[in-house]
């Protein structure tokens, strides 16, 4: 028999936004492996509400003067009616999350009386009514959103405004509001056990719904617990809200502002599904785990043996880490010291290769309206289930920015099916993943296909033949015409927007980051990180005498990909994934990006990619690209030929293929 659930309650101050956080609680629990179960009183949808609705609409009177002891009937009549249920999935272990409860009754009636010792008579007696007479659950806790009551009435007014609903007697009532918060926090002070307040406010502005989110999991997080039926490890992913002012037009917003985006203790794999999507991420590339935090993100609902194989791995390979570290560090004292006796390279980009998809590292981005629902999307599309969360909480605070933007709930169109099982279902029935193709990169499309064609296009702005006829003219001329004309007009960049290139390419994670950051490539298609490709061996791995230790990272890894796909997790094998796994990834550029994605002086591995995409459109389009690489001017397409750059030497690297699991 499962053991009893937890109840969570919800309430406090009009207009907090308790049913926005309530649902943002219950998607954290589930993405944390608990089952949930919610509540929402009143339940105006029911007939148990009838009177309640009576109540608050006037048909009684003013709902101030109505007596507190009659209206906390009406409402305690309405729980009676869910109590049932309520107690049976707290009997199914569940996480019971209420949208207001018991101390809505407490707070509001009781705000009507001005006497402090009938008022705490009336606690007493709502108190037996509910759980003595009645027998409704008693919560375990109830969390007060505090809002002071000047800003909830304005809260109040602006929701009244936008969805044009009409304010029920209490929110019209700006004194009963305040009096409704004293009271709140009284019972704060006087039963502390049973209510918790959560300040949603800062210098009388409203807190991000991400921040009040986080304070809510903060304070309900040693309360949950430990064995949760869905198993796993409870969720790290926070974000943190830093958003623009909102006093100016929604058409100034949706063109003009940008919402700043924190992403605390995340996988390295959504920070790579961010920067696939945005821009402007910061800190750009990636961090390195270090020696005080080697913490990793656990995939949830693993069985358990899966996932004590997966907690052990990802801890030898933080060990695998601080071993290598330190040897790197004595490597370098005794060969390249700088004057303050450090030394003077990147240990930490020596051993980024190495480092899991799992790890958890903090970062930030900037996000327009369009950027932010497009990530959205995407991260609610992928496999990961701390993707799936990120994205509703992204797109939350997305909606304080932009409300009108993103007034329609991100599943508005319905759960989009994970892009994974779309796939695997297409792979079983149509397609093998072996593959015999390896080549780092290879021109997959050069447009146009002729680059004589390019001139007749340069020339039609100034000509009143048409294309056609352009085309023809030019064909007559000498090749050396050609080349000449050519040289004039292929760097207006009008022209060059019209020359687009499609590549596939081979490389790690790290290259692929690399060049998206230093070129705009357009059309990044990126598979999945897998070991099918294997991975490279730096030479300063091999001369420091850190190969045997570098290697079994990424033997570890291999291993532990595998139990996860023997345990039917294909879902969660990109956890296990290193960034210096190669991956197979395509992308379009017209020739102005290809050229400064070529002349970018990047990492050893972007060079070797960039050499083979120079020699690829050198062939494709040799005039073209002699003009644009600034070569000598060449007289015959056999001194072209020959007169593309060659590839600079590179230092020495391993390719290293996938061997098959070890227990090394």
């Amino acid at each position: 028999m499962a053991k009893r659930g937890l109840m969570v309650v919800l309430d406090g101050s009009d207009g907090a936004g308790k049913n926005t956080q309530l649902n943002l609680l219950a998607e954290r629990l589930k993405a944390a492996g608990y089952n949930v179960a919610t509540f929402a009183f009143p339940q105006y949808e029911k007939e148990s509400s009838y009177f309640i609705r009576q109540y608050l609409s006037g048909a009684f009177g003013n709902a101030v003067k109505v007596s507190p002891y009659t209206a906390a009937l009406f409402y305690a009549l309405d729980r009676y009616e869910a109590a049932e249920s309520i107690r049976r999935a707290l009997k199914e272990g569940k996480i019971v999350l209420v949208d207001r409860y018991v101390g809505a009754n407490m707070a509001h009636q009781g705000a009507k009386f001005a006497d402090p010792v009938e008022q705490r008579g009336f606690f007493v007696w709502e108190d037996n009514l509910e759980f003595q007479l009645l027998r409704i659950p008693r919560p375990d806790v109830n969390f007060f959103l505090r809002v002071p009551a000047d800003v909830s009435a304005k809260l109040i007014k602006q929701r009244a405004a936008e969805t044009g609903v009409v304010r029920d007697e209490h929110e019209k009532n700006s004194q009963f509001l305040k009096k409704s918060v004293a009271t709140y926090d009284l019972l704060c002070r006087l039963f502390p056990k049973d209510f918790t307040a959560i300040e949603c406010t800062k210098n009388g502005q409203l807190l991000g719904i991400p921040q009040i989110s986080d304070l809510i999991w903060k304070k309900l997080k040693p309360l949950l617990p430990d064995d949760k039926p869905n198993s796993g490890h409870p969720a790290v992913v926070t974000l943190g809200l830093n958003t623009p002012s909102q006093n100016h037009s929604e058409e100034k917003n949706a063109g003009n502002d940008r919402l700043h985006q924190k992403f605390v203790n995340t996988s390295l794999l959504l920070k790579v599904a961010v920067e696939r999507q945005v821009m402007s991420v910061d800190p750009p590339g990636f961090s390195i785990w270090s020696d005080n935090s080697y913490s990793f993100y656990t995939p949830m609902g693993l069985p358990r043996d899966v996932e004590k194989i997966f907690k052990s791995t990802m801890s030898r390979l933080a060990d695998l880490h601080r071993e290598m570290r330190s040897l790197l560090e004595n490597y370098y004292k005794k060969t390249l010291l700088s004057s303050n006796g450090k030394p003077t390279v990147n240990i930490s980009s020596i051993l980024l290769p190495a480092t899991p998809m799992a790890a958890l590292n903090n970062f930030g981005a900037v996000l327009s309206a369009r950027s932010a629902e497009r990530l959205a999307k995407k991260l609610l599309a992928s496999d990961s289930q701390e993707l799936q969360w990120t994205a509703k909480q992204l797109y939350l605070a997305a909606r304080q920015v932009w409300p009108a933007h993103f007034a329609k709930p991100l599943e508005a169109a319905g759960n989009p099916e994970p892009i994974n099982n779309i796939i695997t279902k297409l792979v079983e029935d149509k397609l093998s993943l072996n593959s015999s193709d390896s080549q780092i990169a290879k021109l997959l499309e050069a447009n146009p296909r002729q680059e004589f064609d390019l001139l007749a296009e340069s020339i039609y702005p100034y000509s009143s033949l048409s294309l056609e006829e352009i085309r023809e003219e030019v064909s007559n001329w000498s090749y050396q015409q050609k080349y000449e004309s050519l040289k004039k007009t292929v760097g207006e960049p009008q022209l060059l927007s019209k020359i687009q290139y499609k590549f596939d390419v081979i490389s790690d994670q790290l290259t692929l980051s690399e060049a998206v950051n230093s070129a705009i490539l357009s059309s990044v298609q990126v598979q999945t990180p897998s070991p099918r490709f294997g991975y490279d061996v730096p030479a300063v791995v091999e001369e420091s005498g850190i190969e045997d230790l570098y290697m079994e990272c990424f033997d570890k890894s291999l291993k532990l990909f595998s139990t996860l796909q023997q345990a039917g997790r294909d879902d969660l094998t990109v956890y296990a994934s290193l960034l210096g796994h190669k991956l197979r990834w395509q992308f379009q550029a017209d020739a102005t990006n290809l050229k400064s994605l070529i002349k970018h002086r990047g990492s050893e591995n972007l060079q070797a990619v960039t050499e083979i995409i120079k020699d690829a459109v050198a062939e494709a389009h040799p005039l073209t690209w002699d003009v644009l690489m600034d070569t000598s001017p060449l007289t015959t397409s056999t001194e072209l030929s020959r007169n593309r750059v060659k590839p600079s030497k590179r230092r020495r690297t391993k390719s290293r293929k996938p061997a098959e699991p070890t227990d090394k």
